[in-house]
């Protein structure tokens, strides 16, 4: 997990930008913030929309079919009335 910060550097590093909350709480989101870069990964979520990863370029690929399939499906009734 080298790419991931200690949860007592990221706990440090919200203390400087959120003073008023209590270690509880800075610890609770360092932990949900960990979680979440750990899921990403797992899922190979990308950052940026601009180059999606290899399973949300199939997800999209996916929904856009379903799209294009409904499409068509919607036009055939319509020819057939």
């Amino acid at each position: 997990m080298n790419n991931y910060n200690s949860i007592r550097e990221e706990v440090n590093k919200l203390k400087l930008d959120y003073d008023k909350l209590s270690d509880y709480e800075l610890l609770s989101i360092a932990v949900q913030k960990q979680r979440n870069q750990i899921l990403a990964s797992a899922l190979g979520v990308s950052q940026t929309d601009n180059h999606p990863s290899f399973i949300e370029d199939i997800a999209i690929h996916l929904r856009d079919s379903e799209k294009y399939s409904i499409i068509e499906n919607n036009e055939d009734t319509k020819t057939k009335k």
